[in-house]
């Protein structure tokens, strides 16, 4: 008995193996066509699952476009079990791409009396009805999809073409909006949303897009141009003036951050004015640090901020975002951390004025003066940090001069959290750092759009020592106990 046991335990475990190998071949979406033809038509051979062990070999014709006869195998598979959701997905598919909507049709409305709570049946019957000019009927199969998976990104794009062909552009660009929630960093679906808002008259809301489309392509000139011309357009609200107060500490907003190397962008747009890589594909800069980010704050002063941030998602990082620093009135990061996390802060002493002189914020303040950076020796000592003039004896070192401008209008702003009437504050700062005497340059300059509702800012661009940031407000999130201490 034993010996006839040996030899089989043998067999299993030498089969078992070439099992799983042609399993992954056969789903494999790299393998080459035969190979993974090969591998299907053997796991059909030994398959207990035959219904199953057909469509993938269907599957595999599909994928090297040979529909007709991948819907034979479906054919075979649906024989066995006419209520396959596997099989009627697929074959649907196939049939799609071989145009026999008819059949196609009629298979996705079966497979939606199979699995009446999935979205995707919904969503590729939707995608039917558009190819088949069906667009109001789209529509509707499209808003009960969503309505099953809200987060479910293809069926908010073919809502907004469905939309789009009907002619409700408002519609499609809410469509669009939605999918930029779940997209935050495609610039294709910002400017489809942009385009279809604009269209529809609702340029307070285009204007959204607009700005996430040029800041995450600053090769978008079409949209600067329209921005440009929107801002200035926009009358001035009338808005009570509004006294600063540090929000509550206990509020958390998610917002968009989105980090890009300046000189990479400058470098870009002057190739393409010499029409260099115009053709190329390469003439599109993106952010060399994208993220979600959960901020909240904390009262260090009378003038000062402390922000926390978390940060929730990261995209193509190549470096973490910095820790933030102390916000002047939580807007303005105008400390810096000079030498590393243990060295001194060079911060800005303002001499004539400071930008509290623009509070109570209203639309026409202006404000603007001059003072010097300085550096707190007090936070970092030793040899490495005397090029600063950090030497013993010394508690305070000027670095150089700066003149500052503030200026206040009053704007509406769209954000995924709705729209507001902000105060738009615009800061600038010129000024210079001599370090050994080398004398370098320090442009900085920072718009802020402040919400009198949430008492904060809903977003922030600006452009410091090579960077260019922007932070836009996603929505406001509930802080659990833990999160807010």
């Amino acid at each position: 008995m034993m010996r006839h046991l040996i030899p089989a335990l043998a067999l299993a475990l030498a089969v078992t193996p070439a099992l799983a190998d042609d399993a992954a071949l056969c789903g494999s979406g790299s393998a080459g066509f035969e190979a993974r033809v090969a591998a299907c038509e053997r796991l059909l051979d030994s398959a207990e699952d035959r219904v199953e062990a057909l469509t993938d070999l269907g599957r595999a014709y599909e994928a090297n476009d040979r529909d007709a006869e991948a819907v034979s195998y479906y054919d075979q598979a649906l024989t066995l079990d006419p209520d396959s959701a596997y099989a009627l997905g697929r074959r649907s598919v196939a049939l799609g791409n071989l145009e026999r909507w008819d059949e196609a049709e009629a298979d996705l409305r079966h497979l939606i009396t199979v699995q009446p709570d999935r979205s995707w049946p919904r969503y590729r019957l939707g995608w039917l009805l558009n190819q088949t000019g069906r667009y109001q009927d789209s529509v509707e199969t499209l808003e009960r999809a969503a309505a099953i998976a809200p987060n479910y990104e293809p069926v908010w794009s073919e809502l907004g073409q469905a939309h789009e062909r009907l002619g409700n552009m408002a519609e499609a660009g809410r469509a669009y909006r939605q999918l930029s929630r779940l997209r935050p960093f495609s610039i294709w679906t910002h400017v489809t949303a942009f385009r279809t808002l604009r269209d529809a008259g609702l340029a307070d809301q285009a204007a959204y897009h607009a700005r996430m489309a040029y800041t995450l392509d600053p090769n978008e000139t079409v949209l600067e141009t329209w921005l440009g011309e929107y801002v200035a357009g926009v009358e001035a609200q009338e808005m009570p003036p509004v006294a600063w107060m540090p929000p509550p500490e206990d509020r958390q907003i998610r917002y968009l951050a989105i980090r890009a190397d300046v000189d990479t962008t400058d470098e870009m747009e002057a190739a393409i004015n010499d029409l260099v890589g115009w053709f190329t594909g390469n003439a599109r800069p993106r952010p060399t640090n994208a993220a979600i980010v959960r901020i909240w704050h904390e009262v260090a002063g009378e003038d000062f901020l402390l922000p926390h941030a978390v940060v929730e998602e990261e995209l193509d990082a190549s470096d973490p975002p910095a820790p933030p620093a102390p916000r002047y009135r939580g807007m303005f990061p105008l400390m810096v951390q000079a030498a590393g996390p243990d060295g001194p802060i060079i911060e800005p002493r303002f001499d004539v004025g400071t930008p509290a002189d623009a509070w109570p914020l209203r639309a026409g303040n202006r404000a603007e003066g001059s003072g010097a950076f300085v550096v707190d020796c007090s936070r970092g000592r030793g040899f490495q940090f005397s090029v600063l003039g950090c030497v013993p004896g010394v508690d305070f070192a000027e670095l150089g001069p700066f003149d500052w401008t503030l200026s206040v209008t009053a704007e509406p702003i769209h954000v995924p959290m709705g729209i507001y009437q902000t105060y738009r504050i615009a800061f600038s700062m010129q000024g210079s750092f001599t370090i050994l005497g080398v004398t370098n340059e320090v442009p900085y300059a920072s718009v802020f759009w402040f919400s009198p509702d949430l008492n904060t800012w809903l977003a922030r661009r600006l452009t410091a020592e090579g960077e260019y940031v922007y932070h836009l407000a996603l929505e406001i999130v509930d802080p659990t106990p833990a999160e807010a201490e």
